[in-house]
């Protein structure tokens, strides 16, 4: 078997881990890895697909293999995660966190902002704040740092 196909046929869309899942994104996982992650899969690609934005992508294919070829290029350029809104990244990990039997995060406090909230263990690395460990970051403060150290 070779790298470039994957292994079933054509008219399965490959939703491989980089499609769904960068690793700024990622790293919520990281701890307790799998946990959440096949939840993420589900939920995340509902929510995009769900919200009409593959209609424009998928409108020149002729069969099932093309529109399927069409999404994964598509989501090679840039992952479901990356094309979410912060707001829809924030509800779908809460939605994990509700639903999986074994969260990947807890409730805790928060080393942000203090409060008691659902979160685990997170680190960055940003030129203007240098590399940070945190024992317990909600999710919300999670999702802060990733828009403040992505730019």
């Amino acid at each position: 078997m070779t790298d470039d196909k994957p292994p079933f046929g054509p008219e399965v869309l490959n939703l491989t881990f980089n499609r769904l899942l960068c690793a700024r994104h990622g790293e919520t996982f990281k701890y307790k890895w799998p946990l959440g992650y096949p939840s993420w899969m589900l939920f995340s690609f509902q929510k995009y697909e769900g919200d009409g934005n593959l209609i424009e992508i998928c409108k020149d294919a002729k069969n099932i293999e093309e529109r399927n070829r069409a999404i994964e290029a598509h989501l090679d350029e840039k992952p479901v995660c990356c094309r979410l809104t912060a707001e829809e990244v924030y509800t779908i990990w809460l939605e994990i966190h509700k639903h999986e039997t074994s969260s990947p995060w807890k409730r805790a406090p928060c080393k942000g902002c203090k409060k008691f909230m659902v979160g685990g263990p997170y680190e960055t690395v940003s030129k203007t704040h240098g590399h940070q460990r945190h024992k317990h970051l909600c999710l919300r403060c999670i999702l802060f740092r990733m828009q403040r150290d992505s730019g």
